[in-house]
């Protein structure tokens, strides 16, 4: 079974999936750079699968690629935000200056969510040849 389209989600449940969920994760994967670089790739791993769902909450590129961008901005937000309240030492090598970590993920979640509303469309255009 497919997820409901963004839109289709009442605000709520769009504010905390397109607001609170990123920036949530972002200030845990920013705690995760003082524990150790493991849990920091493994988060960020976990990061893309959301970008990329993310994107399939969505129909075509476009419209996941500005998910993406909005998501890879608040998810880069709380990394930073996360980083400097609770790390003394980070565990992992990152971009220096950090205070830009959001441009990057802005742009790296942009292409995920384009790839993943890609993903959509071809399935609802597969389903809907089939009906």
């Amino acid at each position: 079974m497919r997820p409901p389209l963004f839109r289709d989600h009442p605000l709520p449940v769009q504010l905390a999936l397109g607001v609170a969920l990123p920036v949530a994760f972002g200030l845990l994967t920013g705690y995760l750079l003082g524990v150790g670089e493991g849990w920091w790739i493994i988060a960020n791993v976990i990061g893309i699968g959301g970008g990329l769902g993310a994107g399939f909450d969505h129909v075509g590129a476009a419209e996941g690629a500005k998910r993406g961008l909005v998501g890879g901005v608040l998810f880069g937000v709380g990394v930073v935000l996360g980083d400097a309240l609770w790390v003394d030492a980070r565990e992992a090598t990152v971009v220096e200056p950090f205070g830009l970590f959001p441009l990057i993920t802005a742009t790296i979640s942009s292409g995920l969510g384009a790839l993943g509303g890609a993903m959509r469309a071809r399935v609802e255009a597969a389903d809907a040849a089939q009906a």
